[in-house]
């Protein structure tokens, strides 16, 4: 096991967020969560990542709160969303373990991690890897998340807080695309080398039709990709209703430029899918309800866009 220099300031930035408070540690949740392929610790068998650290942290400074302790346990009961949540990880940790043991050789699969058949694309026989480990502390990283966030947006204050975070996430993710594109053209990808330590396959130096294929932060393009559909999104609902249009705009336009250029097909295929069902919901926002002048100017310029991105 190896500490890293990304990990080392985690958690220094962990310590800290015990000392200001709850609202700091949140602002720094939402941008770590982009960086996928960087290592905190490093282990033999896997890799923890920054934000599953620094989750950490953040459980330590709910549960000094007394009223967050008291309502952890009324969000477990029976029919609500994190007690389903719960049962799915429980169910999902079981099966990362035993399942690859009980069924060994029975089938073929697509292993998620170096097997004793070593990494591979292919279809291996059944049996335990690495990636049962590491996808099992994901799944479970992602269930406390969610409980946390939960747990966090008690009044409107803490939304408001937790609509900065994701505005600042969105930010350094068009700083990471924008180094990645930099540190490409200028063959330099070292400079990025410390948040791409994890013992992942990284595809970070690949072009199509010419263009780079943006990876950001993450691992490969699709990974970029995903996350920057979650942000244009978020950003590009909210412009739509009229809230902080300018930023939102700016925010959603570049997101949506370099997911354009990223040359990654699930993009391409996601984004007029997005634009459409942004449409419909403003379609309808106008027909009965008050509306902003945002959607107004996206209903009248959408059309272009979509016979733009389809040609």
């Amino acid at each position: 096991m190896s500490l890293e220099p990304i990990g080392i300031i985690t958690i220094i930035i962990g310590i800290i967020s015990i000392y200001i408070g709850i609202d700091f540690a949140i602002l720094v949740l939402t941008p770590l969560t982009l960086l996928g392929a960087a290592g905190a610790i490093l282990l033999s068998s896997g890799t923890i990542q920054p934000p599953h650290l620094f989750l950490g942290f953040i459980l330590i400074v709910l549960f000094f709160n007394r009223a967050v302790i008291s309502d952890t346990f009324s969000h477990f009961k029976t029919g609500r969303i994190i007690f389903w949540l719960f049962a799915l990880n429980i169910y999902a940790t079981v099966s990362a373990i035993f399942f690859p043991r009980i069924f060994s050789g029975i089938t073929q699969v697509n292993t998620i991690g170096v097997s004793d058949y070593g990494p591979a694309v292919l279809e291996v026989p059944l049996g335990p890897t690495s990636g049962n480990i590491t996808q099992t502390i994901y799944q479970t990283a992602n269930f406390f998340c969610f409980l946390f966030i939960t747990l966090y947006c008690r009044s409107e204050k803490e939304y408001r807080v937790l609509l900065r975070s994701i505005v600042i996430c969105a930010f350094t993710n068009i700083f990471f695309a924008a180094a990645d594109l930099i540190t490409f053209w200028t063959n330099t990808p070292y400079l990025l080398g410390f948040i791409r330590n994890a013992g992942y396959a990284l595809h970070i130096e690949e072009a199509g039709a010419g263009l780079h294929r943006i990876a950001g932060s993450f691992t490969e393009t699709s990974a970029f990709s995903y996350a920057t559909i979650g942000i244009l999104c978020f950003t590009a609902r909210l412009f739509i209703i009229g809230f902080q249009p300018i930023v939102m705009g700016v925010i959603s336009a570049i997101s949506l430029f370099l997911l354009l250029i990223s040359t990654s097909s699930t993009a391409i295929a996601v984004v007029p899918i997005i634009i459409l069902y942004q449409y419909f919901i403003s379609a309808v926002d106008i027909m009965i309800r008050r509306h902003s002048r945002s959607q107004i100017a996206f209903i009248a310029i959408a059309p272009f866009s979509i016979i733009a991105i389809v040609l």
